[in-house]
């Protein structure tokens, strides 16, 4: 059929450790591509598997998610600037062509096999739109107060305009170890309030309380209703438990939605 040169735009994506772990793999099946499957997007390409060693992705920075990706798995989208002709499982190369022709580089960058060609001119609305790759989103805000047992205020994980009811719903963790839900706002700067459903530790509400009545007694003096009283926190004083919201998105997805499992 003879070869083509066009240029491209390029996105990286992988399989998630979750799919990588499937039954399937025992018999080579888990690396097939699948539309069906999720996959995790890279943002570069990934250097090529040292043998007997399994290399992993570190895109999830923050290391909330267990979803990462094997680089053994990694396969690429290629949006061509022009049609063209080729066969189902044909070689693609992929190069760097502003690289100096005159430097002793190597301008070849990857190459793959042909999996699944796209005809659909309106692939972006067709296609793209059942094309699984997410990036994996993590917020992180602090406990102000405990209410009770069962419900904190939290605050500094949303701005003040957000709009705190697009978040109900979703679920968040402590790092104190308690996960809950969001319930809504509380008031309007941006705190919002969560349910613990299986309730707060005992040392946890401690904490929470204990840190409630130092910063009335702040307060108070600051105004000065108590003569003396420092508002430096001392320095033995806990951490603040800090709150964390993860979840994921399709980057092909329109409605932008958060995905949690």
């Amino acid at each position: 059929m003879g070869h083509d040169t066009v240029m491209a735009k390029v996105l990286f994506f992988g399989a998630s450790s979750e799919a990588s772990s499937s039954p399937n793999d025992a018999d080579g099946e888990g690396s097939k591509f699948n539309l069906d499957q999720e996959y995790l997007y890279q943002d570069e390409l990934m250097s090529p598997p040292i043998a007997g060693k399994e290399n992993t992705a570190s895109n999830n920075q923050s290391g909330a998610s267990s979803t990462q990706a094997t680089t053994n798995e990694q396969w690429a989208l290629i949006e061509f600037e022009k049609p063209v002709t080729c066969q189902r499982n044909c070689l693609v190369i992929g190069s760097k062509l502003d690289t100096d022709i005159h430097s002793n580089t190597c301008r070849l960058a990857f190459h793959g096999e042909l999996l699944h060609a796209v005809t659909d001119k309106t692939y972006n609305e067709t296609l793209l739109p059942n094309l699984k790759i997410f990036k994996t989103k993590s917020r992180e805000g602090v406990v102000e107060r405990a209410t009770d047992n069962y419900s904190v205020i939290g605050r500094s994980l949303f701005k003040k305009e957000t709009n705190i009811q697009t978040f109900v719903g979703l679920k968040v963790r402590l790092s104190s170890g308690e996960e809950g839900v969001i319930e809504g706002g509380f008031g309007q700067s941006g705190k919002f309030k969560i349910r613990i459903s299986s309730g707060l530790k005992e040392e946890t509400f401690k904490q929470l309380s204990e840190k409630g009545k130092k910063g009335k007694k702040a307060a108070a003096s600051a105004s000065g209703e108590v003569e003396g009283a420092s508002t430096d926190a001392p320095s033995g004083s806990r951490q603040s438990i800090k709150i964390f919201l993860d979840f994921k998105r399709y980057i092909f997805d329109s409605k932008k939605q958060m995905i949690q499992t």
